[in-house]
């Protein structure tokens, strides 16, 4: 029975089966083809890929962006499995094509895109033994957000931090935005996934709460040019980006966005 199922980019993928050797060039496809419950179909995968810990075992086939032709096409997959922001479909068609294998390509834009991809990955592959749970796990994960957003009555204002120098910040359009909107907080950046920005218009947007990476101690990393004066900084509103994998969309992520509703909610 043919498999056929359409990818983020509107691609329609047609297996003559469900796929049985899949190999994933991202951490976060390696990721969802286990929650659904599928890892055993998993061949190969990047050099970044480390959880579940059964996968460091798997051969490695480089990275996304310097994949090994050659070794994907030595372990004969029948699925390869992208997750990429840039990718077009003119170069996922080529990629298919020099690989002699069908690609399928996620897009990560939303905490809900990452239910959607465990469902994909089980449709593909026929076994959802993990969906059931990973479902649940969303579920609860945006019931205590409301929760906590409930109690708080709040929508504070809230700038992550990427890069300072020069300042990157996560906008409204990519997937850390979308988590800072679904934890209660209003992103002062308005446009693009990751934009660059000035200090000073950051300045006249005047954050309630800063979001920053932490140092190796696990404090706020510390500011060091124009954003100090910011209100926030001067009041010590500068808080680490959560843990749990927030930066990797994968089911793990629940656990960031819940702690990052708690940061929000008692950080103005």
């Amino acid at each position: 029975m043919a498999i056929r199922i359409v990818d983020d980019l509107g691609r329609a993928i047609v297996l003559p089966r469900y796929a049985r050797r899949i190999i994933s060039l991202a951490p976060s496809v390696t990721e969802h083809i286990h929650d659904a419950g599928a890892g055993k179909t998993l061949v190969g995968t990047t050099s970044y890929c480390d959880y579940p810990v059964a996968v460091q075992t798997l051969p490695r086939v480089g990275d996304f962006t310097r994949p090994s032709y050659e070794r994907i096409v030595a372990l004969k997959p029948d699925l390869v499995v992208v997750e990429s922001g840039t990718i077009t479909r003119d170069a996922a068609e080529t990629l298919s094509k020099r690989l002699g294998v069908p690609v399928y390509v996620m897009l990560s834009t939303s905490f809900m895109a990452i239910g959607k991809h465990i469902e994909a990955m089980g449709a593909i592959t026929g076994i959802r033994s993990g969906i059931a749970s990973a479902q649940h796990r969303i579920r609860e994960t945006l019931a205590t957000v409301k929760r906590i957003q409930g109690v708080s009555k709040t929508q504070p204002k809230v700038l992550m931090v990427i890069s300072e120098t020069p300042l990157f910040v996560a906008g409204p359009d990519g997937y850390l935005g979308d988590i800072i909107k679904l934890a209660g907080g209003q992103n002062i950046i308005k446009t693009g996934s990751f934009p660059q920005v000035t200090p000073e218009a950051v300045m006249l947007l005047d954050p309630d709460i800063i979001l920053v990476g932490a140092d190796t101690n696990g404090r706020p990393y510390p500011l060091t040019g124009p954003l100090r004066a910011l209100r926030a900084a001067r009041e010590n509103r500068i808080q680490c980006i959560p843990g749990g994998n927030l930066g990797r969309p994968t089911l793990r992520t629940s656990a960031g966005v819940v702690e990052l509703a708690r940061i929000i909610h008692r950080g103005k």
